[in-house]
């Protein structure tokens, strides 16, 4: 089966999803806003839309700035809340399991 993509159209993410699902949703419908790229005449535009709402829906250009906005909103409201992290030590459950079975040869 042939490709059928243009050679001059932008790729595409995954499924064309935003970075925030369930957060950008269209207003109308309330499904997930999706990235649509094009590019006319080489020049390159990426924009937010709705893949349900006929024409798109109430899209919103440049996204990318939306979502530095929204991280930025978000770090204001949760910037000084603690982080907790979790690390693995490698071999550490190989460890437990080891001294359990010990244990229960004991």
């Amino acid at each position: 089966m042939p490709n059928r993509r243009r050679k001059d159209e932008p790729a595409r993410s995954l499924g064309g999803a935003t970075q925030f699902l369930g957060v950008l949703v269209c207003d109308d419908c309330g499904t997930n806003m999706t990235v649509h790229k094009t590019a006319p005449k080489g020049r390159a535009y990426a924009y937010l839309r709705c893949g349900e709402c006929k024409a798109g829906g109430l899209g919103a250009p440049h996204p990318e700035d939306i979502y530095s906005k929204l991280v930025d909103d978000v770090l204001k409201v949760l910037g000084d809340e603690p982080v907790m992290t979790r690390e693995y030590r490698q071999g550490a459950v190989a460890r437990k399991e080891r001294e359990r079975l010990e244990d229960s040869v004991s």
